[in-house]
Parts: structure tokens; sequence; C-alpha cells
């Protein structure tokens, strides 16, 4: 979506092309390069495919957007610097000076490999802060990103976007209307959902009541076919504004309880996890004889870009000071980083059950009683490995939602997938 939406700009606005000298037409070298910078090993081909620059004298510049070996770069800690001012203005724990003033650029040796090749390598003593930029991702995908009240509030507006779909076409662009699924395919909608989606769903939402109030009076001037097709939506548009006054009033889906995957569900990829957690929520469903129930998987690891079980520093070169300025630096941390932040394991998988309806949410009798349920079912089949505990907190209280953030054990960082 981002070389569409660069390819749509430049389209957009010719004058872009020979800007700076650079050729950023659709197949032109330089927007073949920002290609390969962007999508990583997403890009057509894989990361063998790469043709922008040199790779044996100028390889290390496909490491700062998008650092498919360890995951370290500019978009990373962009975001990391970025979203603490809009968290109760916390400072991020790393420097960005201190990491930035302690790399450079050395020949990098890797095993298995003959060839040397350029890389961004980190001094020996910013190692620490360079663990704390993992860290930072980690502390902020467990208290923030993926918080139990932040993916409640996420389902309800997929709920409340769903539902628009269901009825009409929300978004306008070049004098036409489009139904919000159908954005991703027409850029000159895409590049109106912005953070006030909402307002504008709003907005058309006030349009459709407007109709059916008017198809719902008995001297109705409305055309017959349009009357009975206002009628027929009309349960789904008061669904919208119960949604809609649910959001607004920061309302969110109840998380019920959390667990560790299995050891057998861990073993699982990404697919069959999902494949294996819908067959338990149709049997929990069933088992409860409630079909708002919702089973939502949770990765989470310590930011490494293809294997999310090892730790990003095994993948960084660092170097000393003593080094001469032809030695080959090769990855993993320094020894002085100590065994505690390198050894173990960098990820978990958690599975949440959230009470996915707005009147059930409303409902504290009647969400308890689920949440027992739920629990009741769940121990029947607890392998030794699934250890569950109401989400939010442990302790006698099993009461859902009453503690203010998720502390899941373990170390690792929510897939950002």
């Amino acid at each position: 979506m981002s070389i569409r939406m660069l390819a749509h700009m430049v389209e957009q606005n010719p004058h872009l092309r020979g800007h700076y000298g650079l050729q950023l037409g659709p197949g032109e070298p330089d927007f073949r390069f920002v290609e390969e910078l962007v999508l990583g090993d997403e890009l057509e081909g894989g990361v063998a495919s790469r043709r922008g620059v040199p790779l044996a004298s100028k390889g290390y510049l496909y490491e700062i957007v998008n650092n498919t070996e360890s995951g370290l770069d500019v978009d990373k800690l962009d975001y990391l610097l970025r979203d603490p001012q809009a968290c109760n203005d916390h400072k991020p724990s790393f420097y960005i000076d201190t990491l930035l003033e302690g790399l450079k650029v050395c020949w990098g040796k890797f095993p298995g490999v003959r060839a040397r090749r350029p890389v961004i390598a980190y001094a020996s003593k910013v190692a620490s802060e360079v663990h704390k930029v993992f860290r930072t991702r980690f502390d902020f995908h467990n208290e923030y990103y993926t918080h139990k009240t932040v993916q409640g509030r996420d389902l309800v507006l997929t709920d409340l976007l769903l539902a628009c779909d269901e009825v009409g076409e929300p978004l306008n662009a070049n004098g036409q209307s489009y139904r919000i699924g159908e954005a991703v395919r027409v850029l000159e909608v895409y590049e109106k959902l912005n953070d006030h989606v909402v307002t504008m769903v709003e907005q058309w939402l006030c349009v459709q009541e407007d109709q059916l109030a008017d198809a719902e009076r008995p001297d109705s001037k409305i055309d017959e076919t349009e009357r009975a097709r206002y009628l027929k939506l009309g349960p789904r548009i008061r669904r919208i504004r119960k949604l809609l006054r649910f959001w607004s009033a920061h309302g969110h889906y109840k998380c019920l309880h959390q667990r560790l995957c299995t050891d057998e569900e861990l073993k699982l990829p990404k697919g069959a996890l999902r494949e294996r957690l819908a067959e338990e929520q149709s049997r929990l469903r069933v088992q409860t004889r409630e079909p708002s129930l919702h089973v939502e998987p949770l990765h989470l690891h310590y930011g490494h870009p293809s294997d999310k079980g090892r730790y990003p520093l095994n993948e960084i070169c660092f170097f000393d000071k003593s080094d001469s300025k032809d030695n080959e630096v090769q990855p993993g941390p320094p020894t002085h980083l100590g065994r505690s932040r390198t050894n173990g394991s960098f990820e978990d998988k958690y599975v949440r059950y959230y009470a996915r309806d707005v009147d059930l949410c409303q409902d504290k009798v009647r969400l308890c009683r689920l949440q027992q349920m739920v629990k009741q079912q769940l121990d029947k089949g607890k392998a030794p490995c699934g250890h569950a505990s109401p989400c939010g907190g442990s302790g006698s209280d099993d009461r859902p939602d009453q503690t203010d953030e998720t502390q899941p054990g373990g170390t690792g960082i929510v897939d950002a997938e």
C-alpha cells in the first residue's frame, strides 16, 4: 500500500518526478530503489531481487528504513520517540543521540557467507541503548498498543465500520460513493481514511436515519421500492447508531479471560493457530449459548523480523573502539551485556476472550456469569502449560475488566502485523 500511495502521489504531482534530479516514475530506477527500501523482504522475489544499489558497496542502505536483519530501523525509532509524548508525556527510556553517535559503517562478516559486505554497526558501549530500544517497544506494545481496553476499542470500531458497509456507501470521492471496504483499491478514497472517519460515518448515518424516519411514516412520499429497502435496513441502521453511541461514550468490549497458548499451539503456524482458535470459539459459543463470544490471539515477541523467538541483538554488529578501520565485525551482542538479557525465549502467544456485544457489556450480571462459564469450560480441557487467569490481573477477584492494565508474563512483544 505504501508503494501504491507513492505512485499515486507522483501521478497526482508530476513535478515530483524530476525533483532533486530523482527519477520517481513507476518503473524508473529511483522509484525502484524506494520500493526496495520500504518493502524489505516483502519485495517481489525477496531481498535477493534488490537492484537499487550495489550490495557489495552500499548494501547498508537497506538497513535504514526497513531492516530485515534485526528490525532496528528509523521506522521503529520514529514511533518509539513520538508515541511516548501522547502517553502521559512519558520519555523514551533510550537516548537517540547516544545511539546515533555510536554507529558507523563497517565491513561485516557473516557465518556461511564468504564475501563480506558493508553493514551499520554500533559501538559496544551503546549495546545497552540498543537493548533499550527493543525493551521500549516491548513496554509500549504490552502496556498500550495491545492493552485489553485498546483491543476492546479496536473491536468496537471494526464492528462499526463493517456494519456501515452492510447498509450503504459512507465514503465519497470523485463524485462517487464507496463502501469502507473498497478504500483499499481506490486510493482517492483511502487517502481520506484518517482519524475523522468516525465523524464521516456519523454524518452519513444522520442522512440514513432521516431517510428511515421518512420511510416509516404512513404518508411517506418515497418511492415504494426505496421505502421497502429502508424498512428492511432499519434494524441495521439502528445497530450502527447503538455502536456509534457506545464508541462515543468511550465504550469497549470487555475482556473476560486470558491464557497462555499450550505447547502444542505454540508450534502451530499463524494460519493454523487461527483455525484452531476459530474452532474453539465455535465450541464455546455453543457451550455458553452466547453467540457474541469472541476469541482473539495475541503474539508477543521482542521484534525480530523473521524468527520471532530470537533476540534481535543477535543480528546486530558491534565494534570496539580498539578495532582497526578495516576490521571485520560479526553479528551478536557484546559479552558485557550479560546472560540475563541474551538467553531465554523472546516470544509468547496468548489468547483473549471478549464479550463482543454492546448490550452484553452493559449487563454486569450477565457478563460475570459468562466469564465464569468460559473459565469452567476452559478448565475442563486445560493443559498443564496453558495457564489461565482473569484478564487484567490475578487474584481472587474474577470480575471482568476491574483492573487498569494487563501484564502478561514472559518476555516478548506484540506482533505489529
